[in-house]
């Protein structure tokens, strides 16, 4: 059993390493070529073994652990629920609902009781109103794509746990000829990695990082 236990912590620490490698490359790399779509899919099948391995490895130990929970009282999976639905409803909020200026500034109010100061403060520096090639203001995000929440391995000692926020999104459309018959938006990628801490509830803002763009 001892070996069992040892062997499951090695397969899912080997491949949460190898899906935060993945998420990087997924990010960093053109959007243009079929290997995204393959890193984004290796990335999605690697976190998910992981978090497989990483519940066989729980289960060998699973008294210490439920222990500590109780201890704590903490209920991890209702808390990971909830903050996987705070994280996309404002993702939602700012990449999909924020048309203009005016529901650009509630961003201030609203996002922070969704997604902590931290990540919001990044989200509404990202979307911020700049003048577009027809001398207009425009927001950066006109709708996604596509939104992947991953979580790494949880720490009962610390209460902590990684996440992992992939947006895929579009521009709004511009208009490239001076008659404003033809428009173009660009994709690109947005990763956001994070801390939740599932007893204070916190969720903390570690890194950010923007990927290419792309023509739509």
């Amino acid at each position: 059993m001892e070996k069992k236990h040892v062997w499951l912590y090695f397969i899912g620490g080997l491949l949460t390493v190898i899906a935060g490698i993945t998420v990087w490359l997924f990010i960093a790399t053109n959007p243009n070529n079929a290997k995204m779509a393959n890193l984004k899919r290796m990335n999605t099948k690697n976190l998910a073994l992981s978090s497989y391995y990483q519940k066989q490895t729980n289960s060998l130990s699973v008294e210490g652990e439920l222990n500590h929970i109780s201890d704590t009282n903490i209920n991890v999976q209702n808390s990971l629920n909830d903050v996987t639905k705070n994280l996309k409803s404002g993702i939602d909020l700012v990449y999909n609902k924020t048309k203009n200026e005016d529901d650009y500034s509630k961003l201030k109010s609203t996002l922070p009781k969704l997604v902590g100061n931290e990540l919001s403060e990044q989200l509404i520096t990202n979307d911020k109103p700049v003048l577009n090639q027809s001398g207009k203001k425009t927001l950066t995000y006109d709708k996604t794509d596509d939104v992947v929440v991953a979580f790494g391995k949880y720490d009962y000692q610390s209460v902590t746990v990684p996440i992992y926020v992939v947006v895929d999104y579009e521009t709004p459309k511009v208009a490239t000829s001076e008659k404003g018959d033809r428009t173009q938006s660009l994709k690109g990628q947005d990763l956001y990695i994070l801390t939740f801490n599932l007893k204070t509830k916190k969720l903390s803002l570690d890194q950010y990082v923007k990927g290419a763009t792309s023509n739509g």
